[in-house]
C-alpha cells in the first residue's frame, strides 16, 4: 500500500499542515473537497473521480471503492511504471519544470524517500502525484482523504510523499 494511504479520512487541515510543513507558508492553499476514498491521488492526477488507480496484483473492490491498474500495464509501483502510466495517457517526459505554460497540463510525480541514496530513480517507488490546473495552481489528492489546492508542488516534498522526481506534460486540449 502506498505511504499516501496513511492520509485518510481522520486528518484535518492541521494534520495536513503537519504532514506538509512548506504547505504553512503557502496563500493558494486550501481543502477542496470532502473526504471521498473513491479515488486516489494517481487517479485524480489523471482526471478519473470514480476509481483507485495502484498496481496491485489484480484489480478488486472493497467497500464500494474500485481498486485497479489501467491499460494492462507492468504492475508494480516503481516510478518507471507510473511514468509509463501517464505516457499512455498523452503524457510526455522530458525537460520540464512545474512553472505554469500556457497551453500545457502537467503532472508532478513523487517518489518516497530513499535513504541509501542507491536506488536508481526510476526503480524508486511510486508515493504522490499532482496535477496542475489552467490556473497554474496545483490540486492533490492527500490519500483517500482530501483534494487540495497549492501553488507548488514541491510544497509537498516530506517525509510523507519524498521527493518530486518527474513532471511530464501533454498539450491542454
Amino acid at each position: 500500500m502506498p505511504a499516501s494511504h496513511k492520509l485518510n479520512s481522520q486528518f484535518n487541515k492541521d494534520h495536513i499542515l503537519q504532514a506538509f510543513p512548506k504547505l504553512a507558508n503557502d496563500p493558494s492553499f486550501k481543502v477542496d473537497s470532502p473526504i471521498n476514498p473513491d479515488y486516489n491521488c494517481i487517479a485524480w492526477a489523471g482526471k478519473r473521480w470514480r476509481v483507485n488507480w495502484w498496481p496491485y496484483k489484480s484489480d478488486f473492490k472493497l467497500d464500494g471503492a474500485s481498486y485497479e491498474w489501467p491499460f494492462g500495464l507492468l504492475r508494480d509501483n516503481t516510478i518507471k511504471s507510473f511514468i509509463a502510466l501517464f505516457e499512455h495517457l498523452g503524457y510526455n517526459l522530458h525537460p520540464s519544470t512545474s512553472t505554469f505554460e500556457s497551453g500545457f497540463i502537467k503532472i508532478a510525480l513523487f517518489a518516497e524517500l530513499d535513504p541509501s541514496g542507491k536506488t536508481p530513480l526510476l526503480d524508486r517507488i511510486t508515493s504522490h502525484a499532482g496535477r496542475q490546473l489552467s490556473s497554474g495552481l496545483w490540486t492533490s489528492k492527500l490519500g483517500e482523504g482530501f483534494d487540495i489546492i497549492h501553488s507548488n508542488p514541491y510544497d509537498l516534498e516530506s517525509t510523507e510523499y519524498g521527493d518530486l522526481v518527474y513532471i511530464l506534460k501533454q498539450k491542454f486540449s
